[in-house]
């Protein structure tokens, strides 16, 4: 599974109250996810949680990247992603907030675009660096949550709280 075939799914099993409401729930819906994460990579070091509970976090912080970078039609770059969570997911707060209060959830402000375009490429690129750290390959993150995502889709449970629906 390449990228692109990845954000075709991941369109397939994205769920918004209305339309005008995706751009909230994707953001918050990745802030939250990158913090799970941190949250389970803590777990990790004190032996709490195995590699495919963090894979499984990974391919989540993945599905909401992938999603705000359709959102935007962005095919996201690898940068270095030093102070990630300091500087970027911050940034990505007042991206959003701004574009929703200010540019009616249009990107029209050029700032704002590079804005997103820096926190996109961050996200991957970190995401690309967890791969490597956990010794997986990005496909088998994509392959995992798709095959996840699938599943819940099928039972009915793709909104809902819990790793285990």
């Amino acid at each position: 599974m390449n990228w692109d075939e990845y954000v075709v799914g991941v369109k397939d099993t994205m769920v918004y109250p209305t339309p005008k409401e995706e751009l909230a729930c994707i953001t918050l819906g990745l802030i939250e996810e990158f913090y799970e994460y941190e949250d389970v990579c803590i777990q990790q070091i004190e032996d709490e949680v195995s590699n495919e509970d963090l894979i499984s976090e990974l391919g989540d912080l993945l599905y909401y990247t992938a999603a705000l970078c359709n959102y935007w039609d962005y095919l996201p770059n690898v940068v270095d992603t030093l102070f990630f969570a300091e500087k970027h997911v911050p940034m990505l707060s007042k991206c959003i907030n701004k574009t929703i209060r200010d540019d009616n959830y249009k990107m029209v402000n050029p700032k704002r675009i590079t804005e997103y375009h820096t926190v996109m490429d961050a996200l991957y690129s970190y995401i690309v660096e967890e791969c490597v750290l956990l010794g997986v390959s990005m496909e088998e993150v994509m392959v995992k949550n798709r095959e996840k995502l699938l599943k819940r889709k099928e039972n009915g449970t793709i909104k809902g709280d819990g790793d285990k629906r």
